[in-house]
């Protein structure tokens, strides 16, 4: 059994800019709502995956100011605890937030032996000491301590979290099966992240967002418009726009992935906007049963192991494929791109954005034309499911990647 409807309500979320930085920023915002007193020191400690994929991404409304340490300063000015928290930038909280910056009172440390989610930030007032933790989840706070005394404890537990997948068949037969629970207000709400994800892209096309730059020499096919629209979201989003973006488990250039891709071929075919949104639901869940799998941050690039996985298995059923059609689809897409690595959020991830869903599109053509990767082809296994295993252990044996990546790039600043 698939729990599909608390996934869209928990994992599809809306966010301004990129997810890490949010997390942190929401962090911080949390240990201030437990004093009126100004801060004066914010200490923020993090996973690799948070650290890296914070360290040099900008951040919207602060005009292209970037990276977890103004997101932590700002996280002191703003209240919203959530991925839109950044969504209440003014000039006036960027201004105070660049003093707090430039005065060396925020400082940043990665915790190497730490991954996944998780944020610690500690605050200091003229009387008080406040520590947040979020981890598991970008907006999920696990603690609060004031001076020492436990305010709040949620402690977030692998084992007690939501299982969204608990399968009794094959995860693609399952996922076609948990459509059938969806209702009205269901697929209304993934049309809006669809067509949210598409505004992006079309007012980046249009050059009245940042990232357009990116979008040159592309002729008119399907595979093109998917690629140009999705890389035309993802370069508004990097390059800190102020537009909102629909996030799939937690990032939003997976949101892109496994929704503007079923957006446009979808209007292309003349899907109705049912058929658009469940194919979008498809892709999702492929997305998210994989990174329940293999986590929310890892070492290889989710917008080609989940949600490009997610995004061809989608295309394929949108196209009229059968479920093991829908399981080549995802296992071409696996065999051809996992291992790409993870170097950090920026706004060339724009790039990667466009190859995942022109692959995605690919991989289901290519199915739905009897070509496909073969079973055990590389780490290719008789069934999708084990297939997905072998990802896992891909992805482990990536593990100190992130070390060396990081050092290269604090070696940068």
């Amino acid at each position: 059994m698939i729990k599909v409807k608390e996934y869209i309500k928990n994992e599809v979320k809306e966010a301004y800019g990129c997810t890490e930085p949010a997390s942190v920023a929401l962090t911080v915002a949390r240990a201030c709502q437990e004093t009126d007193e100004k801060v004066e020191n914010i200490f923020i400690e993090t996973s690799k995956s948070i650290y890296k994929n914070g360290m040099a991404v900008k951040i919207p409304g602060t005009n292209g100011q970037r990276g977890n340490i103004i997101a932590a300063a700002l996280g002191s000015k703003l209240n919203n605890i959530s991925l839109e928290i950044f969504k209440g930038c003014t000039s006036n909280i960027v201004k105070e937030a660049l003093k707090m910056v430039n005065e060396k009172k925020v400082s940043v440390k990665c915790l190497y032996e730490k991954s996944g989610v998780y944020t610690k930030a500690t605050i200091k007032t003229k009387n008080h000491e406040i520590i947040t933790i979020s981890e598991g989840k970008h907006d999920f706070i696990s603690l609060v301590l004031k001076d020492g005394k436990e305010i709040y404890k949620n402690e977030y537990i692998e084992e007690d979290s939501i299982k969204y997948f608990e399968l009794k068949d094959g995860i693609v037969d399952e996922i076609l099966n948990s459509l059938k629970t969806l209702d009205e207000n269901d697929l209304n709400f993934i049309t809006k992240g669809i067509e949210m994800n598409l505004d992006a892209a079309n007012k980046c096309i249009k050059e009245e967002i940042p990232g357009h730059e990116l979008l040159k020499n592309f002729e008119d096919c399907d595979m093109n418009e998917i690629r140009k629209c999705a890389m035309a979201a993802s370069a508004a989003r990097m390059d800190g726009a102020f537009v909102p973006i629909m996030s799939s488990g937690g990032s939003g250039n997976q949101g892109i992935v496994t929704t503007v891709p079923v957006g446009i071929l979808g209007k292309n075919l003349k899907k109705s906007k049912k058929e658009i949104a469940k194919a979008a639901v498809i892709a999702h869940l492929i997305s998210g049963y994989i990174k329940d799998k293999v986590g929310k941050l890892a070492p290889i690039c989710g917008a080609f192991f989940s949600a490009g996985a997610g995004a061809a298995g989608a295309l394929t059923w949108l196209m009229g494929g059968n479920i093991g059609q829908i399981e080549q689809a995802i296992e071409t897409m696996l065999s051809n791109t996992t291992g790409i690595m993870c170097d950090g959020a920026k706004e060339s991830c724009a790039f990667r954005v466009g190859t995942a869903v022109a692959e995605a599109h690919a991989a289901a053509i290519m199915v739905l034309k009897k070509t496909h990767v073969a079973c055990s082809e590389g780490f290719i296994d008789c069934s999708l499911e084990k297939t997905i295993d072998n990802v896992v252990k891909i992805n482990k044996a990536f593990e100190n990647l992130d070390n060396t990546l990081i050092k290269i790039i604090e070696e940068r600043y």
